[in-house]
């Protein structure tokens, strides 16, 4: 795929030019991003942030997860799930890597439902993605094209990422 054949390794001074960005200290002050999700009190998201939900098979990962989009798309509260996101960043991008299109549309109606839109009109700032027939390497592809047009992206299901390494021969 042309995505891998893209990467390049990082040379000695890029690398530790990164790690020393990225490296926190204690006495550095940082803001913090706007929380936009919340259960209760407990904050669950801020704005900015990517999410994934993650769980044993049948434990309602998606029925939570249809929930936390509702409540993102209604900018109410749904189920205890509360969502707060500023008007110019309520864009949703679901995307499902287990599910066949049959299931997700109705895990959409699902969403519309508890978000008390009207059933018959598409909602505007949601997009619902089945990706479960494009290998790991093509759906990180679809999530990264997404991510830079979407607010908020949030999974259903952890699988989209593993993407095996690729072993060298030898030679």
């Amino acid at each position: 795929m042309e995505y891998k054949e893209n990467i390049r390794k990082m040379l000695p001074d890029e690398l530790a030019a990164c790690i020393e960005e990225s490296t926190i200290h204690m006495s550095d002050q940082y803001t913090s991003s706007p929380e936009v999700l919340r259960v209760g009190e407990a904050v669950i998201g801020t704005l900015g942030n990517f999410s994934a939900s993650i769980g044993k098979a049948k434990s309602k990962k998606t029925f939570n997860v249809s929930a936390i989009v509702a409540s993102a798309l209604s900018n109410d509260e749904v189920l205890r799930y509360n969502a707060d996101f500023p008007s110019d960043k309520r864009n949703i991008l679901y995307i499902d890597t287990e599910q066949g299109r049959h299931h997700c549309q109705k895990v959409l109606k699902r969403i519309v439902r508890l978000a008390n839109l009207p059933i018959d009109i598409e909602p505007k700032n949601l997009k619902i993605l089945a990706l479960r027939k494009y290998t790991p390497e093509e759906r990180l592809a679809i999530v990264e094209g997404w991510s830079s047009l979407m607010a908020s992206v949030i999974l259903s299901t952890t699988s989209i990422l593993q993407v095996k390494p690729q072993r060298s021969s030898p030679n």
